[in-house]
């Protein structure tokens, strides 16, 4: 869902999606850029989209209600 949007790592890069197990049906965020450039063992950080993903999802849903979108609307 939110793929190349996120820069959540310490060092400030932008997290990839990364599929994982059988069929790659588990999308995982990770930042692999340290250990892709051989300057640390293990990726900077790597976490299972869906906990993200849902607390996102959550947080969209409580701010676009119908009343902000006609907001957002009338402005244009």
């Amino acid at each position: 869902m939110l793929q190349g949007f996120i820069a959540l790592c310490a060092c400030g890069r932008r997290l990839n999606v990364r599929y994982a197990g059988k069929g790659g049906l588990y999308p995982i965020y990770e930042c692999n850029w340290r250990s892709r450039e051989a300057l640390a063992p293990q990726d900077c950080m790597s976490l299972p989209s869906k906990t993200l993903d849902h607390a996102i999802a959550e947080r969209l849903l409580t701010a676009v209600t119908p009343l902000t979108v006609k907001l957002a609307l009338n402005k244009l």
